[in-house]
């Protein structure tokens, strides 16, 4: 009976021994565990902190600037500078665009240690500025946006304006040749009556008549003015005076400083009528003759006829939206 006790204890403490290293065993694969996911929750911590430092110094010193100014929608370079710890080996910088252009994302890698340890992507959005968001905005605001509303659009260069449209297509000219040109016209058209009445005739016809057979601007006038005027499009009109003789279209940038005058038709008792397909800057609270299809910007509201059209503008401007990581 001894035997068998001594034999049980024997194999009981055996199997104490046995469990007890399970345990050891346990415990130490634990700690290790715990002490590898600390070190990784650091090793990640530490990455993304470099990632934000990175992002800090990139908005602040505009170092994408060069590449959100270009008209390419992917591409890799190489981000590098000596006096940054955070840039000290080379960034590779992966950018691509999204919402049809309306963002530009730029993606990159942070690691801690370096190619060691734990790792952050991190994604920098950058959305296109739009000038257009609030339409009514103060003077001094539409002036500090105009450089980049009117960019890569020529000025139609005429100080005195006169538009005109003839056969569906629009004109400019400068008022002064106009003018000279209308009296070349109606000096022409005198001699043309006076030369079709003879002299008995001549001495009846009464100061009221003359008056109204006073010459009027008629296509046969246009037809003539043609030649001496410029057809342009995607153009920028900031003369300072402009006079509109009929229903115009004006393809470009149209600004309207309280300095457009209209030519009423005395018949039909109509006001002409300005369409713009593209961008509308109001600096005249009163103007209510436009029609326009893209864009405008006004000091006040007005009661225009508008058609948004986002691609008679596209902003090449970018600002810094945000950052993603993970």
């Amino acid at each position: 009976m001894k035997r068998k006790s001594k034999a049980y204890i024997t194999i009981y403490a055996l199997y104490m021994i046995f469990v007890l290293m399970i345990v050891i065993a346990f415990l130490i694969v634990q700690v290790k565990n715990i002490r590898t996911v600390n070190a990784y929750k650091y090793d990640y911590i530490q990455a993304k902190a470099i990632a934000y430092s990175k992002t800090r110094i990139i908005d602040k010193r505009k170092l994408f600037d060069e590449e959100l100014k270009k008209n390419s929608t992917k591409g890799i370079f190489t981000l590098q500078i000596a006096d940054i710890p955070e840039f000290n080996h080379p960034t590779e910088i992966d950018y691509y665009e999204e919402k049809d252009g309306a963002a530009k994302i730029f993606s990159f890698t942070s690691s801690y240690p370096d190619n060691n340890g734990s790792r952050v992507t991190t994604r920098m959005v950058y959305n296109r500025k739009n000038p257009f968001e609030k339409r009514i905005i103060s003077e001094e605001k539409i002036d500090e946006l105009l450089p980049e509303i009117i960019e890569g659009k020529k000025s139609i260069g005429i100080k005195d304006c006169l538009i005109f449209s003839l056969n569906d297509e629009t004109y400019f000219v400068d008022k002064k040749v106009a003018d000279e040109k209308y009296n070349e016209f109606v000096a022409e058209k005198t001699n043309q009556n006076n030369e079709e009445v003879s002299e008995d005739e001549k001495g009846n016809v009464s100061e009221e008549n003359n008056e109204d057979k006073k010459i009027k601007i008629d296509d046969e006038f246009l037809t003539k003015l043609v030649e001496f005027s410029t057809k342009e499009k995607n153009i920028v009109i900031d003369s300072e005076d402009i006079t509109i003789l009929n229903d115009v279209t004006i393809d470009g940038v149209f600004i309207d400083k309280a300095n457009v005058y209209y030519v009423e038709n005395g018949k039909v008792q109509k006001t002409p009528e300005i369409t713009v397909n593209g961008i509308l800057i109001l600096k005249n609270p009163n103007a209510d003759s436009y029609k326009v299809n893209g864009e405008y910007l006004s000091t006040k509201e007005v009661d225009i006829k508008f058609i948004e059209d986002k691609t008679k503008y596209t902003s090449k401007k970018y600002e810094f939206a945000g950052s993603y990581y993970k």
